[in-house]
């Protein structure tokens, strides 16, 4: 061997194994039992009566659209941002219809809520460059891994009380009030919280977001059930719509149709970036002696 070679076998030989993911080995175990009859509970999916993935009549319905509408160009290379049909859609059903042509919100199609939430922390991570990111506790066990990959320091508000089977809001809010410092994200369940199901109501989101125009924090929606917490997707989405029509701050927002649609393998959704609404600005028209507001 030349002198000052590697002895390395890989250069991979030295990456970190990590367990695998529970639901994941629990569905792995499920499968390879032989017991018959079983049910598996651990993933929150669709099933029907044989245990098999039931497909929404709505899924069927624009299945059977795209089947009798679309040519060969849909399997064509999309722009950068995505499918713009898409595109426009998933802004409607989250923002309303009369908010989803607003021209501050930046869209991108993505790979299910997991792709929104990577994208969304890299993106947010270079632009805003937080010391740190809170996330509820408990929360999303995937929430912790794509923050650390994105290298931003995690840190934890309380959210559950689970002797009272409620939110801490006032822990919530004090550790806000308190512990967090400017530019800081705050990572905010939509609706239907991960993994308790229990939502702020409306007067607790607005003392939310008070707190967050207060401390100047970045507020991060993970929007992964609008539909389940209530039954109606507008009142699932009134969270988010609060915070934008606000208009004073920016905000991000993951969002899937992977529950809500049955769609767990197709791995549909999108990221969404809204700033925050701009002041009256008096300027001065280049060139000319005329001056314009924008």
């Amino acid at each position: 061997m030349a002198a000052g070679s590697s002895t390395k076998i890989s250069l991979f030989e030295n990456l970190e194994t990590y367990p695998p993911d529970s639901h994941h080995a629990l569905k792995e175990i499920y499968t390879a039992d032989p017991h018959d009859p079983k049910v598996l509970l651990g993933a929150g999916v669709y099933r029907d009566d044989n245990s098999k993935p039931w497909v929404l009549p709505s899924v069927e319905q624009a299945e059977k659209i795209v089947r009798e509408t679309q040519t060969s160009g849909r399997y064509d290379y999309l722009s950068t941002q995505g499918y713009a049909p898409f595109i426009s859609a998933a802004r409607q059903v989250l923002f309303g219809a009369s908010n989803a042509e607003d021209t501050r919100i930046a869209s991108i199609q993505t790979i299910s809520g997991t792709g929104a939430n990577s994208i969304g922390a890299q993106f947010v991570a270079r632009a805003v460059k937080p010391a740190a990111v809170w996330l509820p506790d408990p929360t999303w066990a995937n929430h912790l891994t794509i923050w650390d990959l994105a290298g931003v320091k995690v840190r934890k508000y309380p959210y559950w009380e689970p002797t009272q089977r409620r939110i801490n809001f006032d822990g919530l809010i004090s550790a806000l009030e308190t512990e967090t410092t400017e530019g800081d994200v705050i990572l905010l369940h939509a609706c239907a919280h991960n993994p308790t199901g229990v939502d702020p109501t409306k007067d607790q989101w607005r003392k939310i977001a008070d707190v967050c125009e207060a401390r100047k924090l970045f507020p991060f929606f993970d929007c992964a059930y609008q539909g389940f917490a209530s039954g109606d997707l507008d009142e699932d989405a009134w969270a988010v719509r609060h915070f934008i029509e606000r208009g004073t701050m920016e905000i991000f927002v993951a969002q899937s149709f992977s529950k809500n649609m049955g769609l767990y393998g197709e791995r549909v959704g999108a990221g969404q970036v809204v700033p925050r609404r701009l002041p009256c600005q008096e300027v001065r028209v280049t060139g000319r002696n005329a001056r314009g507001m924008v």
